[in-house]
């Protein structure tokens, strides 16, 4: 799955209709896809991304289980950084 061009294309969207295509792929059955999605929202992601973000980070919680949590953290981290820089 090519994450950037689906990205790419929610930008034509509505923002709810983006909004949907984006819990669906955080949400999608392939932890490969997740992950894809994740890095490719840090990279241009804002707050409302970043919101995304923290939800899928608490669905996953403590659970030691969830692959996800390092890649979701990174990702919160790299948006965080770059929304504060860009305050300046």
């Amino acid at each position: 799955v090519d994450a950037e061009t689906l990205l790419e294309f929610s930008k034509t969207l509505s923002t709810p209709e983006r909004r949907a295509l984006l819990e669906s792929l955080l949400d999608a059955p392939s932890v490969l896809v997740r992950a894809h999605t994740i890095r490719a929202l840090a990279k241009t992601g804002g707050s409302r991304t970043l919101s995304l973000l923290r939800e899928a980070r608490t669905r996953c919680g403590d659970d030691k289980t969830c692959r996800l949590t390092k890649v979701l953290d990174q990702a919160i981290d790299q948006i965080e950084d770059r929304m504060a820089h860009a305050e300046f």
